[in-house]
């Protein structure tokens, strides 16, 4: 092989690092992508795009708060009690900050990503880290997990 000749890619060291760690790759590649996304997201409207978010994001202040916890938790009967008990988790603990949410659900997301790599690569490698690779770059799940919906937590359980 000459000077000039190109390396082949299975001998670069990005390509070894990746082939030795093909799940933090995918995690790291989707976590990236989704902060990306997040980052240029301007105003707190951005996380309202539905209808449904804005009454998930009512229903967990209700529920954050000392007094209407468990009036509102009884009085759930059109929704899963999860998401909204989730996000008023973060709530407790953040305050009135839904950029907050959408940076958990990024986590979740990479971690749904990486699950898929998985899974994938339970028929080879290099399908399970394609198959990782597509979810990380998927544009349904990256707009998703900054919307406050069920979606990213309900796609990873």
């Amino acid at each position: 092989m000459t000077d000039w000749a190109p390396m082949h890619l299975s001998q670069t060291p990005l390509w070894r690092r990746v082939a030795a760690h093909p799940l933090v790759t995918v995690f790291v590649l989707a976590l990236g992508v989704r902060l990306i996304n997040l980052a240029f997201l301007t105003s707190d409207d951005a996380f309202f795009a539905e209808k449904d978010t804005l009454d998930y994001w009512k229903l967990s202040a209700k529920l954050a708060s000392r007094d209407g916890f468990w009036p509102a938790l009884l009085s759930i009967t059109d929704r899963m009690p999860l998401y909204p008990l989730a996000v008023a988790g973060v709530r407790s603990a953040f305050g009135d900050a839904p950029r907050m949410v959408a940076l958990i659900q990024a986590v979740i997301d990479a971690g749904t990503c990486t699950l898929i790599a998985a899974r994938g690569a339970l028929i080879s490698p290099l399908a399970g880290l394609v198959a990782g690779i597509l979810a990380a770059l998927s544009a349904t799940l990256i707009v998703l997990s900054t919307q406050l919906l069920t979606d990213t937590l309900f796609l990873f359980f």
